[in-house]
């Protein structure tokens, strides 16, 4: 019996906590988000292509990315 409630104890505590998520947002359902700003220089990218045991794909994979 000690479970039950402990779970159900639990469980009432997520509930309440998704009616508080809802109340914020009713509660600021109106605002617009503003854009941030862009960064002074792009940020570095790394793309990873899977090629492994793939000789005959490597220069159209490669011309694709």
């Amino acid at each position: 019996m000690v479970a039950y409630f402990a779970i159900l104890g639990i469980l009432s505590l997520y509930g309440i906590h998704r009616f508080y998520l809802i109340g914020l947002f009713w509660k600021t359902r109106h605002r617009q988000p503003r854009p941030g700003r862009l960064p002074e220089t792009p940020p570095r990218l790394t793309v990873q292509l899977p090629i492994y045991n793939e000789f005959y794909v490597v220069e159209r994979l490669i011309r694709a990315a």
